[in-house]
């Protein structure tokens, strides 16, 4: 299994327990019972990963955050009276971190877990029924969240997932727990995972447009638009070797096209500044663990009377 697949395969494992099929009956039976079911195939998968230091060092400093926020002091909250000890890093990224947040902003979460944690299944099933109760508070901000934690180990700032999480992100990142946090990581770049990271996201753009069907509803249209606005800093960091924040990415790739093909990233970024469609969510027995049930349902019903 590659490193993009392991850490696809973790992100979903701490947002919802579900990681195949079947657990999505489990879930819908209890919702921790994936999290029980899949914490021993977790553990192992990240056992047979690579834990040795490749490539070159580089250190950030990541204060604290002190914008004002709601839902980030929300989730800073949380995270530090419930986490605290499980997590190696907690870190909010993107225009939330920046304090330039508009309606269409989501919430960028990165969770680095401790070394211990993958080690122990006891700690690491009540650290992700922990974390997927903290989606929650995510899909409370905007109830179009296409994304929950993006969930990276201790063992991986040996060797850096530079496709998955670009080091430059560090640089426009708040630290969500309260002592702010110190990070080193090595990392080498890959001209190979850059270009399938690339081509990977385009064959999905490629797969909606031959579809030729009108998104059913608010959901399905940002998750589109998600897509072709992460286009640019791929493309960059394919063309380059090295990341790009994203808001800068548009403005950099425009140089390398003319600008009648360009006019389609014209209007997805008009779209995203116009973006109004945004509400929270509120559920019950709040915070809650997110299940694909939870997701879909209601999600989709909050999404369907926005567009109308």
């Amino acid at each position: 299994m590659s490193s993009s697949q392991f850490h696809t395969k973790l992100a979903k494992y701490i947002n919802t327990g579900c990681i195949d099929r079947t657990d999505l009956f489990l879930s819908l039976a209890k919702p921790n019972l994936p999290f029980y079911k899949n914490a021993g195939e977790i553990i192992k998968m990240w056992g047979n990963s690579e834990d040795r230091v490749i490539g070159k060092s580089l250190n950030f400093t990541c204060n604290k955050y002190t914008g004002e926020n709601k839902k980030v002091k929300e989730m800073m909250q949380y995270i530090n009276q419930e986490l605290s000890d499980e997590l190696f890093g907690a870190y909010v990224h993107g225009s939330l971190a920046t304090n330039d947040s508009i309606s269409y902003s989501d919430f960028d979460g990165l969770i680095i877990l401790k070394n211990e944690v993958m080690r122990d299944r006891k700690k690491l099933i009540n650290t992700a029924i922990k974390l997927s109760k903290a989606y929650s508070i995510m899909i409370s901000m905007d109830a179009l969240q296409h994304h929950g934690w993006f969930v990276l180990t201790e063992k991986d700032c040996k060797n850096w997932p530079v496709t998955y999480f670009p080091p430059v992100l560090f640089d426009y990142s708040k630290s969500l727990l309260n002592s702010g946090k110190n990070i080193e990581i090595t990392y080498l770049t890959s001209d190979t995972n850059n270009k399938n990271s690339l081509n990977r996201l385009c064959n999905s753009i490629i797969r909606h447009l031959s579809k030729n069907a009108i998104p059913e509803n608010s959901f399905q249209l940002k998750s589109i638009l998600s897509e072709y606005m992460l286009m640019p800093s791929l493309y960059l960091q394919y063309k380059n070797g090295t990341g790009i924040y994203k808001k800068y990415s548009f403005e950099e790739a425009s140089k390398d096209f003319k600008s009648e093909d360009w006019r389609i990233m014209n209007e997805v970024s008009d779209i995203r500044t116009k973006w109004k469609l945004n509400s929270g969510l509120t559920l019950t027995d709040y915070p809650k663990i997110i299940t694909p049930w939870v997701k879909k349902a209601k999600l989709n019903i909050v999404a369907k009377c926005l567009m109308n």
